[in-house]
């Protein structure tokens, strides 16, 4: 099973809400705790779910190209 940013915060003894913000680097947190939930995160090859952020943040970074023909001399260039 996964690990997620709920089991950082069990080994480091603090809240999900820390741990996501130390793992974005919110200025709010400080350096020497930003530093011990990372190598944590480390530790637990914790590997965020852009699914999950996807839906947080509405935006899933994924764009689509429509193309009439997938021979179009244009493409074939690229």
């Amino acid at each position: 099973m996964a690990v997620t940013i709920k089991d950082i915060a069990k080994v480091a003894n603090v809240s999900h809400t820390t741990v996501s913000s130390a793992l974005r680097g919110h200025p709010a947190i400080a350096a020497d705790t930003i530093a011990r939930i990372q190598k944590i995160a480390d530790e637990l090859a914790y590997i965020p779910n852009t699914a999950a952020r996807g839906l947080k943040t509405q935006r899933s970074g994924v764009f689509g190209v429509i193309v009439r023909r997938i021979v179009d001399p244009f493409l074939a260039k690229c």
